[in-house]
């Protein structure tokens, strides 16, 4: 598996984006509250200001997502290969690689 290319982590929810009509239409999220690394729109797909929040909580969670579930993942690699089990014996093993290959554009 391809190391993590995207911005070190921790990520956090940042900053409203309102318009001039007080719309929410954004929200960022930023490096260790300092520089943005994206903003989380309003647009058609997102219905309510609580949906994009919690899609923007969601972006800002990926890196600590990425590290924990990679280290889950090497942590059940060990347990089987000391049992002599095959690691993809359990569909979720599978499952959380394929995740981590999506994240990482794999």
């Amino acid at each position: 598996m391809n190391e993590l290319k995207a911005t070190a982590g921790p990520w956090f929810v940042d900053a409203d984006d309102i318009n001039s009509h007080g719309n929410l239409v954004g929200i960022y999220v930023s490096q260790n509250g300092e520089g943005r690394i994206c903003k989380a729109f309003a647009n058609c797909l997102v219905t309510t200001d609580e949906e994009l929040r919690a899609n923007a909580a969601l972006i800002a969670a990926a890196p600590e997502i990425d590290k924990s579930l990679l280290t889950m993942c090497n942590l059940w690699v060990s347990v089987c290969n000391a049992q002599g089990w095959a690691p993809d014996h359990v569909v979720q093993y599978g499952e959380a690689l394929a995740a981590l290959k999506k994240a990482r554009g794999e």
